[in-house]
């Protein structure tokens, strides 16, 4: 673990792949399957609690949000950035 990080890095394996599950879930159940999965990465944001980073093809989410919040919380975040994913692939916006 990283001086600046405060998720081990098996904690992280482990919620990314909760994570990747629940971005399968979602994009069934909202955007009737339209993306491809995205990488999932947590990373120390300081200003955002995740972002769509276009072109990567990838969701970041913070490391605090993971920590300090719910997962309901957790999960509307990641819908958040999968609308911007959404208007980007799929919209062409």
């Amino acid at each position: 673990m990283s001086p600046t990080t405060r998720v081990s890095t098996e904690a992280q394996v482990v919620l990314t792949r909760a994570l990747s599950e629940a971005w399968e879930d979602l994009n069934r159940s909202h955007f009737e399957g339209a993306m491809r999965p995205p990488g999932i990465e947590i990373r120390e944001l300081t200003r955002q609690l995740g972002r769509w980073e276009r072109t990567a093809r990838q969701i970041c989410l913070s490391e605090a949000l993971l920590l300090d919040h719910s997962w309901g919380v957790v999960l509307e975040v990641l819908k958040h950035e999968m609308v911007h994913q959404y208007v980007h692939e799929i919209l062409g916006r």
